[in-house]
């Protein structure tokens, strides 16, 4: 089961959400409220997989960004903590030809759900694998689409094949 969402703003992440395939939930998020209630869908429902999309606008923008950390800041306040804290995410996917691993998710929607998601996923209530993925605004939108199917596409064929292929249990006589 893999759960998406996006923000509502109609860009290309939201674009790129609703033309997946292999999504079995996509989500409209916007502002800290619905991010709260997303949250309590994730518990309820414990989807196997989650991929968030945001868009980047920074430099750098030739490939769709994997990130691989989060932080308690939000708006450039520390959030749940006096100190700062740099989570690290493990994304379920690898890139491909037209994206990459990064660590420079900001202190945006896109950090204050994350963290708030690695932060369920950390403490055992959430039993999910998480991804963030920043789109550049400027990218193409059908190769947004192509690639992101293709990670998942490799994903659940990976997925597949250790269903099929469990690791059997051996005796030493």
């Amino acid at each position: 089961m893999i759960y998406g969402f996006a923000f509502t703003k109609r860009n290309i992440s939201s674009y790129t959400l609703y033309n997946l395939t292999g999504l079995d939930r996509r989500n409209l998020l916007w502002g800290v409220k619905s991010i709260k209630q997303y949250c309590d869908i994730l518990l309820h429902d414990q989807p196997n997989y989650i991929l968030g999309l945001g868009i980047y606008t920074g430099r750098d923008k030739d490939k769709i960004r994997i990130e691989q950390s989060c932080s308690n800041r939000y708006r450039s306040k520390i959030i749940h903590n006096e100190t700062e804290l740099q989570v690290p995410i493990n994304p379920f996917i690898q890139p491909g030809k037209l994206s990459k691993l990064t660590d420079g998710i900001g202190t945006s929607y896109c950090n204050y759900i994350s963290f708030q998601i690695i932060g369920l996923i950390n403490s055992g209530k959430l039993c999910s694998k998480y991804t963030f993925l920043h789109i550049p605004s400027s990218f193409d939108r059908q190769l947004a689409i192509a690639e992101i199917n293709q990670m998942l596409t490799h994903l659940m064929l990976e997925f597949n094949q250790s269903c099929q292929n469990p690791n059997q249990l051996t005796l030493g006589i």
